[in-house]
């Protein structure tokens, strides 16, 4: 089987390359360029710079996020979560722990307010680890979505850094 491609200028190839774009166009690829650390807790969470997307009221937004982290000392984990404009939807999160089932930490919920707390797992000290985001929102007011995190366990510079090379794919169906 092969695939052909027309000839410029030719009105199927107008098409073709139009119905491209399209696709290409509600498709956003987010990724961190470089580590982001904190030590705040749960209460007072760090944003996620580069894992952001603007977000338009009305818009159904499917993001799959995914990364590593590692932490600074034995008993601290990570927390996820994520600020959005007021919405609906729902979110999942995972979080891999020190390599056992039991250690593992899933967080569903129904996204009925704008901000969620996420869960923690607790790890050994610098251990490299991994964790999913799945979110499905749709804002009813216009504004930015953006993963959280914060350390959870004990205190103790820098507590725990998402990796550089973090990061997903956001589709937006309008």
């Amino acid at each position: 089987m092969s695939i052909s491609v027309p000839t410029a200028g030719t009105p199927i190839l107008d098409t073709w390359g139009a119905a491209v774009a399209n696709q290409l166009n509600t498709m956003l690829v987010i990724g961190m360029t470089s580590d982001q650390s904190t030590n705040n807790s749960v209460a007072s969470g760090a944003a996620v710079t580069e894992l952001q997307w603007p977000a338009t009221s009305g818009t159904l937004y499917v993001a799959r996020l995914f990364g590593s982290y590692y932490c600074n000392a034995t008993n601290q984990g990570l927390q996820l979560g994520f600020t959005a404009p007021a919405g609906s939807g729902i979110v999942y999160m995972q979080i891999a722990g020190s390599g056992t089932a039991t250690a593992t930490s899933r967080h569903r919920t129904t996204a009925g307010t704008a901000t969620y707390t996420g869960r923690t797992t607790v790890d050994s000290a610098g251990s490299n680890r991994e964790w999913w985001a799945d979110i499905r929102y749709v804002p009813s007011a216009s504004g930015t979505i953006q993963l959280t995190f914060a350390r959870g366990g004990t205190s103790g510079a820098p507590g725990v850094t998402l990796r550089q090379g973090s990061g997903g794919m956001v589709y937006q169906f309008a």
